[in-house]
Formats: structure tokens, C-alpha cells, sequence
């Protein structure tokens, strides 16, 4: 293990000086401003289940892919921000290739070999700097798998549980596709075990509900969500076309990056989700040596099945249920490089007579190719330290040429930016900031996410995008210069929210107090970056009164009646509509994330609308009593406020956590007393 954390060190090392920041895709414009604002929350004693500052607000629970409850979250209360977000990110590289080092010794492979191809296969390094959820859960998966074949080997509950618990970690990191991907490699794994089946079963039924607490929230808002059916068309954005999976051997073959996108004067263009996907020369021929060993088979068909998938994965979707919810095919390179890794590591333990042989001809072959494409001369001096190795027939001397291979991938995948580019505010940012003042519980900015990024200048390409959508105001980042926003850009966007802020920009503004909007294109005014502002309206009370109120009959009909309303004076509900029309004042304090607190003063009973995301785990108290709460206009909180003076407070709990917490703890305690029954 020693060496494993030397060897992460090594790989690493070029990110960890304090100037240096992870900047690239979502890392830089979704993951950074959430995870800054979880550690602000946790720092202030404060449960980061509800964010305000983005969308009107969000459950970062309902979202899943924060990964609020994922145990490296604690990183954030116990060190500098910067380093626990680098270490949140660069740990995947170090617990996927420990996990595939213990995975490799339960099925009698190289741990050396198998920990360094897997933890530092360019698909791994890619997610660990582009997409959190995608790294934890995918590094999370061989740990997982090396914990069941212990089980299935030794069954004990604890054992089990040890099991169960690594699998749904997975979904705690934000990705359960990559749970349920891990167990259908367990299964595969676990056929040539004796008795397996009512193991694995229990292994995955054990981690399912473990996983309740992460589950529940997300199942509830995918239910309210367009992602409850993505067309094959969405599903299939980023999938990896068959030429890429050349690249597997040569570097950056065929990538069409998103750096590289942004920076080409047209923009546009295909753009890979992975920069990188190099497995490297070692790695792949030692994964050929495992062609007739016991298990190889079995793996390269794993590895040529996956490859196959993150071109397509049309079959997988027709055959393996909830697969369809899930996007980004490219990702499976990820379960691909696992059992490649794993092959490798039987390779390596076997070594056939022509992998030698086998070695040479690519050294050769590589060499000769390399007039036409540089890369090439890469792949051949690799192979040719691969045959070396071979050549003296010694473990240690494999595992380091696939480390040399990990090396040059990670100097690829591992692009980081200027700690200043998320440090130091925006030039739009300070423009609003003058025009508004404070943004916090008084107004918020409308954006277009998705949309055309200027780059202020001449920089490197992952610190030009990031650099451009903070200009931009992109969701997420805006409250980096402290400024709360209203436009959707998470993965699970509340279907009735999304469709009324499409239909009807300008009410949902009013309603949701976005006083500026920012374009690119011409303005009244226009920051030193080159984008323009827009004034919308007057700053408005995050809290008031409606004098009216109406129905609708669907959501389309609602959506059709706010574009010709104003949301503060008339509120439209689906089904019945509740009574309006009292006067009063209703004062706004936010006490924490999930608070909410109202003063009332009513002369007759009252329509009160919060300009806050309605969410089911919004629950109202008036003076200590409960009260029903209603979406207004598709997205707000509102309620009927009764006659006098009251107290109306508001707290956030993600619906279905408190059920899932109680199932782990039933879970847990069934477990330990079998234990402890067997025991006796």
C-alpha cells in the first residue's frame, strides 16, 4: 500500500502546489461553486442539503451528483478548501488503484500491475478532473467487487455489509449507474465461485438499501424531472465513436476535446467527454497475454463489451433495467479500462512465450508509423520497455512500464488552472455588484447557460472556458462573486420549473426577483468583459402577498397564463386554487440554507408566495403549528396566511432521508446481530 500512495503522489504531484487548481469541464463550472458551498455550510455548523444561490434554489440531495453524503465530503470541514477539493477529486486516482490491486490479488493476478493501470488509466484521470461523481463511483467499483469475492469466499454478515456498503457508495459519489454497473460485473466475476448466486443477490439487495439515503431524495425529483425519459438521442451525447477507441493505444487519436473545441476559432465541433481514454501499450498487451489464463477470457469480453457500449449503448439499454436514465455513454470506458486492467494483471502473472515477440512487432510496427501521426513514437518506445521487461521476466519491471504509460496519460488528463481564476471576481460580477449592491436574499441575475463563451484574452484553453462562463454568469459560478441565480443548469431540472421558465422568462423573473439579466449581445450596458446587462426590475421582497389567484388544468395551460400575468399581484396553481385577497406585510429572513423565516401581518387571510424553489421537503410551521404548503406558478413556495400577527417558519428536509436513514440502521442492526447470533 506504500507503494501504491508513493505511486499516487508521483502522478499527482504536478497539481498539488497551492497556485494550481483542477479546472476542467464540470469540475471547474458546476463542482467547484457547489463544493465551496457545502464547505462554507459545514464550516457554519449548517446541513448543505438546500442551495439558494443557484436556480431559485435546489436540493443538492434531489440532484445526487454533489454527493453531499459521500464520506471524502468531510474533507471540506477539516482542511483548506482548495486542497480538499483537489484531494476530493485526485483520491479516485489512489482508491481505484488500490481497489483494483486487491480485486487483482482475489483473482490471482499482478496487484502492482492492476493498480497502476486502472488508477492511472486515462479514463480515470480524465473523470477525476472533469467529472467528480464519475471518478468516486467508478473508483469506487473494484473495491466493491474485491470486498464480494472475499465474501463469497468466507461469507459472514460483516463481511457482507463491508461489501454492501463500498457498492453504495457509489451512488453517495453521485453516480449509481456506476453501482450498477459494479454489480453486474460482480456477478460476472462471481460465476466461477461455488454456490454464488443467493451471495450476490443478498450483496446487491443489501447495498440497495444502503444506498436509500442518497436514493430516495433523487428518486423523488427525478419523478418531477424531464430526465425520467431522456430521448436515445440525449443518451446518446458524448458517446465515443469506434475510430476513438484507437486511442486506447495512441494518445489524443481522434479526441476532439472540449478544450480544443473552445479553442478553435469556429467553436462547434465534435466534443469528447474524456480528453483522454490512453490505456497504453503495457498495459493493453499484457491484457492480450490473459487471452487463454483462467478469467482472461471472461475480462476482455467484459472490456470488449463496454468499449462497444460507450460507442452505443442502445442494446445495454434495451436489456438492463434503468439503464435508460442514464447519459454520457463515454463513461463506460471507465468499467472497459477496469477489465482491461484486470486482464493486464493476469497477463502479466502468465506471460506467453509471443507476448514478447508480440511486444517487438508493435515497438516496430510503431516506430515505422510514426512518420504519419507523432503520437506513434510514444506507443513504440512503450512497447519496447514493455518487451524489456518481458525480456527479464520480472513483475515490479511490468507494473513500472505501465506506470511510465500512466505518467504520460495523466500529463494529458490533468490540466490545471491558476488558482486565481476561481479566486479573483469577475469583471461582470462587480459590474452587477455596482449597479445592485448585495445580491444575497435581495436579487438574484438571469443567465444564458449553454450559450456562447467570450474569452477575456489570451489563455490557455480550460482556464479560457472557465475564465469566459464566469463572464458569462453561468449557473453555479455566478455565486462565486456572490450572486444568487435563477437559470436551471443541474442534470435533474424540475420538469414543471423548466417548462414555465422557458414559457413565460419574464414572469419567473419577477416572481423569483431577478433583477438583471446578462447576454451576449447588445445591452443598455455592458461590463469591461464585453457582455451586457439587462435591468429587468425594481428590486423586489423576496416574500409577498398575491391579490388573486387562479387555476389551471395542466401545466401547459399554467405555463401559457404567466407569460400574460404578474406573478406578484395574481398566483396560478394546478387543481383548486386557494383564496387570495387579504392585505398585509410579510418579512423576509433567511436564518440558513434550509430556513426561512417570515413575520406576518395580515388583515383578512392571505395568499403568501416566496420567491424560493417549491420542493416536497419544504415543510411550513405558522407560530409552531403546521401548514400546507403549494406551488405557486409551477416553482414557488406558497400558502394561505391567516388573519393577525404569526411567525411562519420554513425548514428543507430532502424527502426520503429520514426513511433511508432508518433503513441503513434496520439494515446495519440486522446484520450485526446474525453476527453476533453466528458468533455464539
Amino acid at each position: 500500500m506504500a507503494i501504491g500512495v508513493f505511486g499516487w503522489l508521483v502522478l499527482v504531484a504536478p497539481l498539488l502546489p497551492p497556485s494550481l487548481q483542477l479546472g476542467d469541464r464540470d469540475t471547474a463550472r458546476l463542482y467547484f461553486p457547489v463544493k465551496h458551498f457545502i464547505a462554507e455550510t459545514l464550516l457554519r455548523g449548517q446541513l448543505p442539503f438546500w442551495d439558494p444561490w443557484t436556480e431559485g434554489g435546489v436540493s443538492l440531495l434531489g440532484q445526487m451528483t454533489p454527493g453531499v453524503l459521500h464520506p471524502l465530503t468531510l474533507l471540506y470541514a477539516a482542511l483548506p478548501f482548495h486542497l480538499a477539493f483537489k484531494l476530493n477529486h485526485l483520491l479516485a486516482l489512489l482508491i481505484g488503484g488500490l481497489g483494483a490491486a486487491a480485486l487483482a490479488g482475489r483473482l490471482g493476478g499482478s496487484r502492482a500491475v492492476a493498480g497502476v493501470a486502472y488508477g492511472g488509466c486515462g479514463a480515470l484521470l480524465s473523470a477525476s478532473s472533469s467529472n467528480l461523481p464519475f471518478a468516486l463511483g467508478h473508483a469506487t467499483v473494484p473495491c466493491a467487487l474485491a470486498a464480494l469475492i472475499a465474501h463469497l469466499r468466507a461469507p459472514s454478515p460483516l463481511q457482507l455489509l463491508f461489501a454492501s456498503a463500498l457498492l453504495a457508495s457509489c451512488a453517495f459519489a453521485g453516480d449509481p449507474q456506476a453501482m450498477l454497473i459494479g454489480a453486474i460485473f460482480g456477478a460476472a466475476l462471481a460465476a466461477r465461485e461455488e454456490r454464488p448466486w443467493p451471495k450476490v443477490a443478498a450483496w446487491a439487495a443489501v447495498a440497495l438499501v444502503l444506498s436509500l439515503p442518497a436514493a430516495l431524495p433523487a428518486a423523488a425529483q427525478l419523478a418531477r424531472s424531464s430526465r425520467s425519459s431522456i430521448a436515445a438521442s440525449e443518451r446518446g451525447a458524448f458517446a465515443t465513436s469506434a475510430p476513438r477507441l484507437l486511442g486506447l493505444l495512441v494518445p489524443r487519436v481522434f479526441d476532439g476535446t472540449e478544450a480544443e473545441t473552445a479553442a478553435a476559432p469556429a467553436g462547434g465541433g465534435p466534443v469528447s467527454f474524456f480528453d483522454v481514454i490512453t490505456f497504453g501499450a503495457p498495459a493493453l498487451l499484457l491484457a492480450a497475454g490473459a487471452v487463454r489464463a483462467r478469467r482472461g477470457p471472461l475480462l476482455l469480453g467484459l472490456a470488449a463489451l463496454f468499449c462497444a457500449a460507450a460507442a452505443g449503448d442502445a442494446l445495454l439499454a434495451a436489456v438492463v433495467p434503468f439503464w435508460r436514465l442514464f447519459r454520457y455513454p463515454e463513461k463506460l470506458m471507465l468499467p472497459a479500462s477496469l477489465a482491461l486492467s484486470l486482464a493486464a494483471a493476469i497477463g502479466a502473472c502468465e506471460r506467453p512465450r509471443w507476448l514478447f515477440r508480440a511486444a517487438l512487432v508493435l515497438a516496430a510496427a510503431a516506430a515505422a508509423l510514426a512518420l504519419l501521426r507523432r503520437e506513434l513514437l510514444e506507443v513504440a518506445g512503450l512497447a519496447a520497455l514493455t518487451a524489456a521487461a518481458l525480456r527479464f521476466t520480472r513483475a515490479p519491471l511490468l507494473a513500472a512500464a505501465c506506470f511510465v504509460a500512466a505518467l504520460l496519460a495523466a500529463s494529458r488528463a490533468l490540466q490545471p488552472v491558476p488558482v486565481q481564476a476561481y479566486d479573483r471576481p469577475s469583471l461582470t460580477g462587480q459590474a452587477l455588484l455596482r449597479l445592485g449592491g448585495p445580491s444575497e436574499e435581495r436579487w438574484r441575475v438571469l443567465t444564458e447557460p449553454g450559450g456562447r463563451l467570450r474569452v477575456p484574452g489570451p489563455m490557455e484553453p480550460h482556464e479560457g472556458r472557465l475564465a469566459a462562463a464566469r463572464e458569462a454568469m453561468w449557473p453555479q459560478l455566478a455565486q462565486l462573486d456572490g450572486i444568487e441565480g435563477l437559470a436551471p443548469y443541474f442534470s435533474a431540472p424540475d420538469r414543471d420549473f423548466d417548462l414555465a421558465f422557458h414559457r413565460a422568462p419574464r414572469a419567473m423573473a419577477d416572481l423569483f426577483g431577478a433583477r438583471f439579466e446578462v447576454i451576449d449581445g447588445p445591452a443598455p450596458l455592458t461590463s469591461e468583459s464585453g457582455y451586457g446587462i439587462r435591468e429587468l426590475s425594481a428590486p423586489a421582497p423576496r416574500a409577498f402577498l398575491v391579490k388573486s389567484s387562479r387555476s389551471a388544468a395542466s401545466a401547459e395551460e399554467a405555463a401559457a397564463a404567466l407569460a400574460g400575468i404578474d406573478p406578484r399581484a395574481e398566483a396560478i396553481f394546478l387543481g383548486a386554487a386557494p383564496p387570495a385577497g387579504g392585505t398585509g406585510t410579510a418579512k423576509y429572513a433567511r436564518k440558513g440554507p434550509d430556513r426561512i423565516e417570515l413575520d406576518l401581518d395580515i388583515s383578512a387571510p392571505a395568499l403568501a408566495v416566496v420567491g424560493e424553489r417549491f420542493d416536497p421537503g419544504w415543510s411550513l410551521r405558522i407560530d409552531g403549528e403546521l401548514a400546507p404548503l403549494r406551488a405557486a406558478d409551477l416553482s414557488a413556495l406558497s400558502f394561505t396566511a391567516p388573519p393577525g400577527r404569526h411567525r411562519a417558519v420554513l425548514n428543507f428536509m430532502p424527502w426520503g432521508l429520514l426513511p433511508g436513514l432508518a433503513a441503513v440502521a434496520a439494515a446495519c442492526l440486522a446484520l450485526v446481530i446474525l453476527h453476533l447470533r453466528r458468533a455464539a
